[in-house]
């Protein structure tokens, strides 16, 4: 393909550069080219641009996209041109290690793997993206671009904890009222319009850390009614559970199949998810200065291309 397309790209300590380069045309037998529709920015894109990660710069940014599949190979068999996708993180994991044959689904370990997208190699801050279509997930009809972002990163973390971590339904209950929290990456506590956010989600108890930690502890004290060492001696007995979010030292959660769970779950029980949209690439400044401030209450995304975005809303489903 002969096009050019404007990329997000970064030095390290800067804020993202805008270059033109030709499109990533050559796809391998498990490719798919996606026109991205919508891109993300988050904490680990603020690590990456700080050089916490070891990326090697330049690198197109973003490691969170969804898009329209315009071009793939023969030998790709579950996904189309045309097809409306929420892709992965993970590119090309090598299909034989311990971590890729072995009994449980461990792929996400794989350490002869091609690279992470946004993070060590090109991402969604472009026109198109070149994706692995084995950690790519088609979109339910009726789950927009927009709403299937935050789905592709803090969505199918959260449900992963809740996967492992949770059988009982109020227990899951409870889970599911921090999914906004993970989003956060620690600032729905300190912050302003993530406390908001939280409340509006329903959470039965929102403590604000800016308190300092003695009224923090005293509030948590009062709302469990001294139930919170019990908590506490659960998750560090012998067998508890212990489930790490945000951003570990090492990426465990297998994308493609918690991807296709989280979004049926989204689309079978209307989910909304908030967002705060900016037109463009030109707008990332924008968007980045909202994510530093104490003003940001919803996932930040990127519009990459208005015109899918115009097109889903018109299809006359009744979209989330």
């Amino acid at each position: 393909m002969s096009i050019n397309q404007a990329n997000g790209e970064w030095s390290q300590r800067q804020y993202y550069k805008f270059l033109h380069v030709p499109a990533l045309k050559d796809l391998s037998l498990k490719d798919l080219l996606i026109k991205v529709a919508v891109a993300s920015l988050c904490h680990t894109d603020f690590m990456v641009r700080e050089g916490l990660i070891g990326t090697t710069p330049p690198c197109t940014g973003s490691h969170k996209g969804s898009g329209t599949v315009v071009a793939t190979r023969p030998s790709v068999k579950d996904f189309k041109i045309g097809d409306r996708a929420m892709a992965g993180v993970l590119y090309h994991v090598c299909g034989a290690c311990g971590d890729c044959l072995g009994p449980d689904n461990y792929t996400q370990y794989c350490q002869r793997s091609g690279g992470s997208l946004g993070v060590t190699t090109h991402g969604y801050f472009a026109e198109h993206a070149r994706v692995d279509a084995t950690q790519t997930a088609k979109k339910p009809g009726r789950v927009s671009f927009e709403t299937a972002i935050p789905l592709a990163c803090t969505g199918y973390t959260v449900w992963q904890s809740i996967l492992r971590g949770w059988t009982q339904e109020g227990r899951v209950d409870r889970a599911r009222r921090q999914w906004s929290w993970s989003g956060a990456f620690g600032h729905v506590f300190r912050d302003g319009g993530w406390l908001e956010l939280t409340k509006k989600a329903g959470a039965d108890i929102v403590v604000d850390a800016r308190m300092g930690d003695e009224k923090v502890v005293d509030e948590v004290k009062n709302v469990t009614n001294g139930w919170a060492i019990a908590t506490a001696c659960a998750v560090t007995k012998m067998y508890g559970h212990v489930i790490q979010l945000a951003q570990p030292d090492e990426v465990v959660t297998p994308f493609r199949e918690l991807a296709r769970q989280v979004l049926r779950v989204v689309d079978k029980h209307r989910i909304s998810i908030d967002t705060n949209p900016f037109n463009g690439l030109n707008e990332i400044g924008k968007l980045t200065d909202l994510v530093q401030s104490d003003r940001m209450k919803a996932k930040g995304i990127i519009i990459m291309d208005p015109k899918q975005v115009k097109k889903e809303r018109e299809s006359g489903l009744e979209m989330v």
